[in-house]
């Protein structure tokens, strides 16, 4: 842990509760503070590890000294905004009997 460490979480937790910045950003910030568990550790102290993680500390998870994996709060509700049609550049053009039967299925039409 770094001497920073107590200002920095409290500032991220400020920041998550006023979703005022992703948290990918606040991480990348606050990534000198890194916390290294390794996979052993972290098996047997994950309800501890959690609680840090809810509280905007990012853990990352390491196996013989690599990292694996990084453990870290997820802000609920929050996904990407669909937009209807707006992909639509990615259709180039429709074929004109898009909409007919298909020949597979003349045996079952009735």
């Amino acid at each position: 842990m770094c001497r920073w460490d107590g200002l920095i979480r409290s500032w991220i937790q400020n920041e998550i509760r006023e979703n005022r910045c992703q948290i990918d950003k606040l991480t990348k910030l606050a990534s000198y503070c890194l916390m290294n568990v390794g996979t052993f550790e972290a098996k047997n102290k994950l309800s501890a590890l959690l609680d840090r993680a809810q509280q905007g500390e990012v853990i990352q998870i390491t196996r013989r000294g690599k990292p694996i994996a990084e453990l870290r709060a997820v802000i609920a509700g929050r996904s990407p905004r669909r937009v209807f049609g707006g992909e639509r550049e990615l259709v180039k053009s429709l074929a004109d009997d898009f909409t007919a039967p298909l020949d597979d299925f003349k045996d079952y039409e009735a």
